[in-house]
């Protein structure tokens, strides 16, 4: 299976402007892409399922492959809206890296297809494949880095 083109920045018609910053694994070869989604679960989900739901534990990443996401941000006793998600954006770093629970609830606006990467098997595609974890592991922090400068911006 070829790589998609929204995981490509220099291929017209790649990403979505929203998900600019959330585009990951870009420098994979469509063999490394294709051993990438081999450790991956596919998910679909209907209009309006949720998806991952605030304070519940998982340690899972998610690439939005079809579809869109919309999301509500617990913050402190407030809630905020996410930011507008659709392919190529990948959502569940936080959680991912330090175990802890869910901080946002989240939807399917419309039909989703997503990969998930659980942490057990991202451990192992890091054994067997560690190019494709480094590449994986400077995305993310790439994405956490550009989200935390965005929150500041804000403030």
């Amino acid at each position: 299976m070829a790589k998609p083109d929204l995981f490509n920045y220099e291929q017209p018609g790649g990403a979505l402007p929203q998900a600019d910053e959330s585009v990951i694994l870009r420098g994979l070869s469509n063999a490394e892409w294709d051993t990438f989604v081999s450790f991956a679960e596919p998910l679909r989900f209907a209009p309006g399922e949720r998806i991952v739901q605030a304070g519940e534990s998982g340690r899972a990443i998610y690439i939005i492959r079809a579809g869109h996401v919309r999301g509500e941000l617990a913050v402190g006793k407030k809630r905020a809206a996410t930011a507008p998600m659709g392919p190529g954006t990948v959502f569940g770093e936080l959680a991912f890296f330090d175990g802890k629970p869910r901080s946002a609830t989240l939807w399917a606006d419309d039909a989703v297809d997503l990969l998930s990467l659980p942490f057990a098997a991202f451990e192992r595609l890091a054994a067997w494949h560690p190019r494709i974890a480094r590449e994986l592991l400077l995305d993310l922090g790439r994405v956490l880095s550009q989200r935390l400068r965005r929150a500041e911006s804000k403030t």
